[in-house]
């Protein structure tokens, strides 16, 4: 393991940190940059791609539309040429003298032979409206209507028909949401000509996408009748095949639309020809707005190109989308070549840090040793004279005349200096050495004399604390008989409250009973006066009874007339008797009653006597607690007195107590610090024949 304490080492440690950060710094650097670089060339490539692809797109679509236009254009531009020379005749000559229908019709085949890729031409005029002899040829068609249908056989042979009339104005629509008769409708309401979506049909086995290109006939701002070609549109699906085949590749798409959605070609073989492409409904407001479309997304790029065929307003639509990657292919390529390019370069760049990385550390650990190989010399050199015994008088010889010798001649120096400072630190150390003799004496004195004073302190402390302890006991038994006498103190005062609520009690009592007496004499006159009252009922009866009597008599006298009296006498007599004997009853109860009254007055009379006793009881006893409370009042003042001495006494035991342990703490104290003092002076004693002994070792 490389030891740190090394100069060496050091040196050689450091720079390799240094290099190695260094390298790591670089290529960090470098791979910063160049991922920044190959980000700009991937960046500026693909942009210089994509506008490499817009161009190609437009310029392909351009061209290929046009080529759609020009070929759809020749058939609308004959019939437009010939429908306005036919126009021309229909407003310059009256319909007698104008060509004949034969004639025109020749016409029409005409133009059908000039053009081998017409598949037919037709004319048709409304009722009427070329010669007016419509009724003339009512035989040959049923309704005489001029119209006429040229088609090219397989033989390519011209063959003339007529169309039934009734085919003109058929308003039904068809699966591409045309009508039937739009081919005749189309010119004829809008003035202008029309383009109208190819259909397909088999001839001779093989499936023939035609499309209808009619313009108008006009006489005299009046459009009277059309003129159409048929023409095969093959050609468009084999054109997007090709473009497919021989510019994008096989994942490109190319399509070619018509203003109503339906698929006139597409590379695609599931889209059908003829039919309405399948997302027409959210692709038909871009479409028929006419204008170029440009769509690019990560993985594909797609223009759309309007196709205008002579003044028709229903522009087609070429489309085509391409992958990105097949247009990308070499520049891809290119890409992978730059990556690997890169990765080479910081593997280069790597190899090379670390090659002059390690160059670098060879060096260095050449130029660390000659460095250090003087130093280590100087190091030997002072170990040399630590291993001499410490003398000082020794001298290194100065031989070399760079930065070591003059650490060599410092040393030197440093030495002789050494030699005199310790010479008089020996000196020093002897004087030291009896002075610290003489202290350590008056220490050990000092400290004996402190620990007999504290041993002294500490009995007088301890007196004074069991003094203390007394006091405070006798001020406790003082205060207790304090509280004690407080409460007898209390307990006679409520004693004679009692006595003196006892004492007013009786007295009221007698009162009650004087006020009972009076009632009961006045109740006794009472029933005196009824017994006289009694007589005198007792009285009347005995008259009643006497007069019922002398009635009964009387009525007996009298015989049957004196029976009703009689029996009024008897009951006069009866209720006398029943009145007598009541009154006689009663009388017993009062007699009763007055025995009663007469044992109650005596009662209460002696109770009145009994309370006079118990009033005069109560006095006396009153003044006995009254006289006791005094005798407890003094003698509460004097314990309160004796309580207060004995606590001021505790308190001053207590000052002393504190004092005294106060005193001892600090003659605690100042023992241990003559103690620390005896043993500072020791161990001064014994450092400073410590420094003397190793002084000795020195030689100087």
């Amino acid at each position: 393991m490389i030891s740190l304490n090394s100069i060496r080492h050091q040196i050689i440690l450091g720079a390799a940190s240094c290099l190695f950060f260094s390298l790591v710094a670089v290529l960090l650097v470098g791979l910063k940059y160049s991922g920044h670089l190959e980000d700009m060339v991937h960046s500026k490539t693909y942009n210089f791609a994509d506008s490499t692809l817009t161009e190609l797109l437009e310029e392909t679509s351009k061209f290929h539309s046009e080529q759609i236009q020009n070929q759809l254009s020749v058939a609308m531009n004959s019939a437009e040429a010939m429908a306005s020379v036919v126009s021309g005749m229909a407003g310059a000559t009256d319909k007698p003298n104008r060509l004949s229908r034969e004639d025109l019709s020749l016409m029409v085949r005409d133009l059908l032979a000039g053009n081998q890729k017409f598949l037919g031409a037709y004319i048709a005029f409304e009722p009427d409206a070329w010669d007016g002899k419509d009724s003339t040829y009512e035989s040959i068609d049923g309704k005489g209507q001029f119209n006429v249908y040229w088609t090219r056989g397989s033989d390519n042979q011209l063959k003339p028909s007529a169309v039934d009339s009734d085919r003109f104005y058929i308003q039904d629509q068809t699966k591409t949401g045309t009508r039937v008769s739009e081919w005749y409708l189309c010119p004829l309401e809008t003035g202008r000509s029309c383009l109208i979506d190819p259909w397909a049909y088999d001839v001779q086995g093989k499936q023939v996408l035609m499309a209808n290109l009619v313009t108008p006939i006009k006489a005299n701002g009046r459009t009277i009748g059309m003129l159409g070609i048929d023409l095969s549109v093959n050609f468009i699906n084999e054109l997007a095949l090709k473009l497919q085949r021989d510019k994008f590749g096989p994942n490109s798409h190319v399509s070619i639309i018509t203003y109503r959605g339906v698929v006139a070609g597409d590379t695609n073989p599931v889209s059908p020809l003829g039919e309405v492409l399948s997302d027409w409904n959210q692709r038909k407001a871009q479409f028929q707005a006419g204008k170029q479309i440009w769509n690019s997304t990560e993985e594909f790029s797609s223009l759309v190109t309007p196709i205008r065929v002579g003044n028709t307003d229903t522009p087609w639509m070429l489309w085509i989308s391409v992958p990105k990657a097949e247009l990308l292919a070499d520049i891809n390529a290119l890409q992978r070549e730059l990556n690997s390019s890169f990765g080479d370069f910081l593997n280069s760049q790597l190899i090379a840090g670390v090659v002059i990385s390690l160059f670098a550390l060879g060096m260095l650990y050449v130029m660390a040793k000659r460095i250090s190989t003087p130093i280590q010399q100087v190091v030997d050199i002072v170990r040399q004279l630590g291993q001499a015994g410490g003398d000082l008088t020794y001298r290194l010889n100065v031989t070399r005349k760079d930065e070591t010798g003059s650490l060599m001649h410092g040393l030197n120096t440093l030495m002789a200096s050494l030699q005199g400072m310790i010479r008089d630190i020996a000196g020093s150390v002897e004087n030291l050495k009896l002075s610290a003799n003489r202290s350590a004496g008056i220490a050990e004195t000092s400290h004996q004399g402190v620990q007999q004073q504290r041993q002294e302190l500490e009995q007088v402390a301890t007196a004074i604390n069991e003094m203390a302890c007394t006091a405070s006991e006798v001020a406790n038994n003082v205060a207790n008989t304090a509280s004690s006498v407080e409460e007898a103190n209390q307990a006679i005062t409520r004693c004679s409250d009692v006595v003196n609520d006892s004492a007013s009690m009786i007295s009221q009592l007698g009162e009650e009973m004087e006020r009972s007496t009076e009632t009961i004499v006045e109740l006794e006159t009472q029933s005196h006066q009824i017994s006289s009252i009694l007589e005198v009922i007792r009285s009347i009866s005995d008259q009643t009874n006497l007069l019922a009597l002398n009635a009964a008599i009387e009525a007996a006298r009298a015989g049957e007339h004196g029976r009703g009296f009689a029996v009024v006498a008897d009951e006069v007599r009866q209720l006398a008797s029943k009145t007598q004997n009541s009154t006689e009853e009663i009388q017993q109860m009062i007699d009763r009653f007055q025995s009663q009254i007469q044992l109650t007055v005596e009662a209460i009379s002696n109770g009145q006597t009994y309370s006079r006793n118990s009033i005069e009881s109560s006095r006396t006893a009153v003044m006995e607690l009254e006289a006791l409370m005094a005798t407890t009042s003094t003698m509460q003042e004097m314990v309160c007195q004796i309580a207060t001495a004995a606590e001021e006494q505790h308190q001053v035991t207590e000052d002393i107590n504190r004092n005294i342990s106060a005193i001892t703490d600090i003659t605690g104290k100042a023992a241990q610090s003559a103690e620390t003092s005896s043993q500072e002076a020791k161990g001064m004693l014994t450092q400073t024949s410590d420094v003397e002994d190793k002084l000795n070792k020195f030689k100087y």
